[in-house]
């Protein structure tokens, strides 16, 4: 039973690192500058509306997301899916990946476009620089 419990307390702490590695950004801008409201999967990810708007924390590799302008006279996007990871291929698929999504909306009065800019992988953080000990003499 203590082998279970412990067994169980590691597959739990493995599968939550493997979730936060994988969390995607999506980066949605406005090709013109209107003001908007973002939603991801009906939650509003930005309280005032914004000409650019990132969200992190995305672990699913496809969601729905709206455009609200704050010009109450454009034509709003209501329920788009769009792509935010990539399908692994082949050689790569044990390996996780996070990803960032651009996507560039264009507003009109009687339809507004969204358009895919690029989804390529997260880079990972610089390591920091540490100075080369003295060499001895």
């Amino acid at each position: 039973m203590k082998n279970l419990i412990l067994f169980l307390a590691f597959a739990v702490s493995v599968v939550n690192v493997t979730a936060q590695s994988m969390s995607h950004t999506i980066v949605v801008e406005s090709k013109n500058g209107e003001p908007f409201i973002l939603k991801v999967d009906g939650f509003a990810r930005n309280r005032k509306p914004a000409n650019k708007v990132a969200v992190d924390g995305v672990y699913a590799s496809q969601v729905t997301i709206s455009v609200v302008f704050a010009d109450t006279m454009l034509a709003p996007l209501k329920n788009i899916p769009i792509l935010v990871g990539r399908k692994a291929s082949k050689k790569e698929s044990n390996v996780l990946k996070s990803y960032t999504a651009r996507y560039q909306v264009s507003a009109g009065k009687k339809k507004s476009k969204i358009k895919k800019i690029s989804i390529v992988p997260k880079q990972s953080p610089a390591a920091p620089y540490t100075p080369d000990p003295p060499k001895k003499k």
